[in-house]
């Protein structure tokens, strides 16, 4: 690493001297920039008489303090890398784009950060198309100015070849499966040239009459032009309008809007483009999107006035509303960082009227539920308050309700009150105890819990719907109404399923209809599905995954709506894994590995009911993904393996566990260490994480590997480790050829452990307290650390105690190990790396000869932003930011899905990527390192 940076500053002096230097007066203000004919270009400026320009914005990492300016026209395509290291002074380096006094900035690098300025001043790093012109400011932080030797030149390290990249794959693309592809959440690579991947294809439904009808699909053209590519949940009120959000591919002007369905037409309500509240027009939309019964709608998005503060809006038809944004002062105290997360969806609309109730969290980082009518946003209730009836609120709900009579339902956690959990009613600022732990419901069931993520359901007529836990051991829907002023369980796990067998788990997903009509999703021996129950009715089907439509079987439907004509709005996708041939970045047939509705192999009677696509890895020719199958023996998770496209059942709930005794009960996430249950695959053998019941330990998790023969227990809770502590939890293992990493907490440490799989002994990789070499310096903290790659070649995100940097990417080799890239480093897109995502990528496994990883970049406008790294022999090659570079191909600017992390082999780089302003929505491509 100290290398490195030796070489890059002998660069620097090499272009110094390579070019002549341009010594100048500082100019003050935006609009006494310096043009920059070429590049590379050098300049040293005193800047200590340097002022302020009146209209010379404040840096989003630094301050405004002696400034200078530059401004650059791009040629061609490029990487305009600005850098101030030799300077005297401690430098911020902003770049802008727009004219003086309407400047949006597009990058912003500053010497501040654990590492000195003495070493590290400002650098930028932005990609920019042929003719695109940007203005850069160079500030003094703090004021006083010095000397400045300003560079500018081309990226330096270089990116990916540009020319290389490919977009094998689109969203308009037909599917195997029939219909176009959705969202791509996948990709890796089997080989150089085999690509592997999974995509969503969704659609929004309505069931009226016992008929389930397809509003629109993927590849459906849209009212706005251009096809439908990707839906979010829909919504519905008594008159039958539907109105849901969706992408779109190949349209002139837009690429996402809200849409109405009424009398079988679709119509655009709002579309990116139009004009905004606020000031500007709206940029962006989140997927989650409510109409009320007059048809007024609210939703979460961006406006170009506040491109990079969340907002939520209200628009009845007439006159539209921001009802509040990100930045804005918030009721509970400081700002607000967070407004209404969109999954779970965190707001509400009345159903009378335009207020809403909305969740938010604020700079501080305390939560809290929110009111607003028009008249400016109120505090229904904060973290930390003093519960009404004794107890602390700790953990505040997700998803509150709201009526036409102001009535804000929602449900927190409640510390030191007697009862833990409670569901409020709040109206005009008195916050009552609706409902909590112990109560009996009018049914005769107690409650045994409520959960904080769940939707509650609530209407100006009395009704209210919401999930609870009830005695003995169950979950239901529980339903209000003026007769049952406590409430009914409508839905019970363990009552009978509409499609046949009892139901086996009833989900947080409620909607509750101004008649009384209740929806929900639960799971059947058939698959999971929506359901519905009129008022003292029994449920009926409403959408399951066998259930036919436009496109086929093995639909999930999700997020159900409900009316008073019991219509109900669905949201259905089904999930499949693919498998190409792409020589050179250019695919051939593309096969369908599994999706959902197809029978399970070695399972007879079961059919995919849902596949876990985030989950799915392969290497070499094998691959292996987790599912969930419904069918004769009921709904089951399981885990699958692939060997050359021949699937074969690796380990399903119910089976006996190595040695005879217990069983396996689930193959979740990793909850330890809020990981994802992903299985790995390589040379015949497959490894998992597993919850399990009956293990002579006593333990509940464990690592097992899948051998050609059986399966093994690699580590279980409650034995011991070769540390001598007792294991008490694990994270997700990764194999790379035959050897085996996970990370483990004991009663003792908390290390990272290897195997020669299948029989090898464990032995430890790294250990918290571990001394990090210089010249970072400190110890290991392994704290969300997962480990990657092979034993002898790990690679792994760490948090470092004490040293140089508090997190760090490291490598393992030869049973060293050493910082490959620390955070706070200068380095590209906005200069600093502000924290390393790898330890969520599990897919970016390390092969033979380079590794790929995601980080987020800091002091960027809004905040951190993706972009991904590929490395490979210790250098870095950037390939993309996912807010401000577009694709090669289809123009579309990178949204970088956190959920399709990238994968590489050898020199092959593929990653799967949202898109937006361009000819497709969402993307799979390939790519080549130099």
């Amino acid at each position: 690493m100290l290398r490195v940076r030796a070489v890059f500053l002998l660069s620097l002096s090499a272009i110094a001297l390579a070019c002549p230097v341009a010594r100048a007066q500082p100019n003050n203000g935006c609009g006494g920039a310096i043009a920059i004919p070429s590049l590379p270009y050098t300049a040293t400026v005193l800047t200590g008489a340097a002022t302020i320009g009146v209209a010379d914005p404040v840096p989003s990492c630094g301050t405004a303090d002696n400034n200078v300016w530059y401004s650059y026209t791009a040629p061609r395509a490029t990487s305009l890398h600005v850098e101030t290291s030799l300077s005297s002074y401690c430098t911020t380096v902003a770049i802008y784009t727009g004219a003086c006094g309407a400047l949006t900035e597009i990058g912003c690098g500053a010497s501040s950060g654990v590492f000195s300025c003495n070493t590290y001043k400002g650098q930028v790093i932005v990609p920019l198309n042929t003719g695109d012109s940007v203005l850069i400011a160079v500030s003094s932080t703090p004021a006083g100015g010095g000397t400045l030797l300003l560079t500018a030149s081309q990226s330096s390290p270089a990116y990916l070849n540009r020319r290389s990249l490919r977009e094998p794959i689109v969203a308009s693309d037909t599917s195997p499966l029939g219909g176009s592809y959705g969202r791509f959440t996948n990709a890796t690579l089997l080989s150089k040239r085999d690509l592997a991947f999974a995509a969503d294809s969704g659609g929004v439904f309505v069931r009226s009459g016992g008929v389930l009808t397809t509003i629109a699909v993927p590849g459906d053209p849209a009212p706005i032009g251009g096809r439908f590519a990707q839906f979010g949940p829909p919504s519905i009120n008594d008159a039958g309008t539907v109105v849901f959000h969706a992408r779109i591919d190949g349209a002139a002007a837009t690429s996402e809007g809200i849409f109405a369905w009424s009398g079988g037409v679709i119509s655009a309500l709002v579309r990116e483009g139009d004009a905004a509240p606020g000031g500007g027009t709206y940029t962006s939309f989140d997927e989650a999107v409510v109409v009320n019964q007059n048809g007024a709608v609210a939703f979460h998005g961006r406006s170009s006035t506040f491109p990079t503060q969340e907002a939520l809006f209200v628009d009845d038809g007439v006159a539209a509303r921001r009802v509040v944004k990100v930045d804005d002062a918030s009721p509970c105290g400081d700002t607000f960082r967070t407004i209404a997360a969109s999954d779970p969806r965190g707001f509400a609309i009345s159903d009378t009227t335009t207020a809403v109730a909305f969740a938010g969290s604020t700079s501080s980082g305390d939560d809290g539920i929110f009111y607003e009518d028009g008249a400016g946003a109120v505090a229904v209730v904060c973290q930390g308050d003093a519960a009404p009836g004794g107890g602390t609120q700790s953990r505040i709900g997700l998803q509150p309700a709201v009526n036409g009579l102001g009535d804000v339902w929602f449900v927190t956690t409640v510390s030191g009150g007697g009862t833990p959990d409670v569901l409020w009613r709040w109206n005009g600022g008195a916050l009552t105890r609706d409902l909590e732990t112990g109560d009996v419901l009018d049914s005769g069931e107690t409650v045994e819990g409520l959960h904080y993520r769940q939707e509650i359901g609530s209407n100006v007529n009395g009704f209210l719907a919401f999930r609870a836990s009830v005695s003995p051991g169950r979950d239901a829907i529980v339903l209000r109404d003026g007769g049952a002023p406590i409430g009914n369980t409508v839905a019970t796990e363990g009552d009978a399923c509409p499609t046949g067998g009892t139901f086996g788990s009833i989900d947080l997903e409620v909607a509750v209809s101004s008649a009384g009509d209740v929806a929900f999703r639960g799971s059947c021996p058939n698959g999971s599905g929506t359901f519905s129950a009129a008022l003292g009715g029994a449920p009926i089907a409403t959408g399951t995954a066998l259930d036919a439509t436009a496109i086929g079987a093995g639909f999930d439907f999700r997020s159900p709506q409900v009316n008073a004509a019991g219509d109900s709005a669905l949201h259905g996708f089904r999930t499949g894994l693919y498998t190409a041939v792409c020589p050179l970045g250019f695919c051939g047939p593309v096969t369908a590995l599994a999706a959902a509705g197809d029978p399970v192999p070695g399972m007879l009677g079961q059919h995919f009911d849902a596949i876990s696509s985030t989950s799915f890895n392969g290497r070499g020719r094998e691959k292996a993904f987790t599912a969930t199958t419904a069918g004769a023996s009921g709904r089951l998770a399981t885990v699958i393996g692939a060997v050359n496209n021949f699937l074969f059942r690796v380990a399903t709930v119910g089976d006996t566990l190595p040695g005879g005794i217990g069983t396996f009960v689930d193959f979740p996430d990793a909850t330890s260490f809020g990981d994802v249950a992903q299985p790995s695959a390589a040379k015949a053998l497959v490894a998992f994480y597993a919850h399990i019941d009956g293990h002579p330990l006593g333990g509940t998790e464990g690592i097992y590997l899948r051998t050609l023969l059986a399966r093994r227990e690699i580590a279980v809770e409650g034995g011991v480790s070769p540390t001598g502590g007792i294991f008490t939890a694990f994270g997700r293992p990764a194999l790379r050829k035959r050897e085996l990493t996970f990370r483990a907490t004991t009663t003792l440490d908390d290390c990272l452990y290897g195997m020669n799989a299948p029989a090898g002994a464990l032995t430890v990789l790294a250990c918290t307290g571990d001394a990090v070499p210089a010249p970072v310096g400190g110890t290991l903290d392994l704290l969300d650390a997962f480990p990657s790659g092979a034993r002898n070649a790990a690679v792994f995100a760490s948090g470092v105690s004490g040293g140089g940097s508090y997190q760090c990417l490291f490598t393992r080799k030869g049973g060293a190990v050493a910082p490959a890239e620390c955070v706070e480093e200068p380095y590209i897109l906005g200069s600093y790396i502000h924290t390393f995502s790898f330890a969520s990528a599990p897919a970016a496994e390390m092969d033979s000869k380079g590794f790929v990883y995601v980080q987020d970049d800091a002091h960027t406008i809004g905040g951190p932003y993706r972009s991904l790294v590929a490395v490979r022999k210790g250098k870095h090659y950037p390939m993309f930011s996912a807010q401000y570079e577009r694709s090669p191909i289809s123009n579309g600017e990178y949204r970088y899905d956190p959920l399709a992390p990238p994968a590489m082999f050898g020199k092959t780089v593929a990653f799967a990527s949202q898109l937006r302003d361009g000819a497709a929505t969402s993307a799979v491509f390939m790519g080549f390192v130099p």
